[in-house]
């Protein structure tokens, strides 16, 4: 398993990802095609298990998704991976580490991405607690 360094002090979303990533999500210094590919499907596994929890008001993930009702995580993730079925490079990658996780979906142009989505949530004894989800997406 690849060594996650401690944080050092409070983070915002895009720097506990690029934490637990390996990469900064805000520069262009990311190592993304390296990344490791049962890190990402153990992130994924652990937000899929929470994809019918409601997502809380206070959350930054809080929108409306074409959803009749409240938005739930499963309603966040039909709207960002909607556009897949159009082609181009998609890269989706995870991490969990000392009960932090952390997904990015990116949609990359030709050179650089053409939008991105991080999605942040916290675990306790490997379950995902909604209450912390949080989530950064442009645009």
């Amino acid at each position: 398993a690849k060594e996650v360094p401690a944080p050092t002090g409070p983070e915002t979303p895009y720097e506990t990802a690029g934490r637990l990533l390996g990469f900064s999500p805000v520069g262009r210094e990311d190592k993304m095609d390296d990344h490791d590919s049962h890190a990402t499907t153990e992130a994924l596994r652990a937000l899929f298990a929470m994809s019918n929890a409601v997502i809380p008001a206070s959350s930054t993930c809080q929108g409306h998704y074409r959803q009749t009702g409240k938005a739930t995580v499963k309603d966040l993730l039909a709207v960002r991976l909607a556009d897949m079925y159009l082609g181009g490079q998609y890269v989706i990658q995870g991490n969990c580490h000392a009960g932090q996780c952390a997904v990015v979906i990116n949609r990359r142009g030709r050179e650089e991405d053409v939008s991105s989505t991080l999605i942040a949530f916290n675990t306790v004894r490997s379950k995902a607690r909604i209450s912390s989800l949080e989530c950064v997406t442009s645009p």
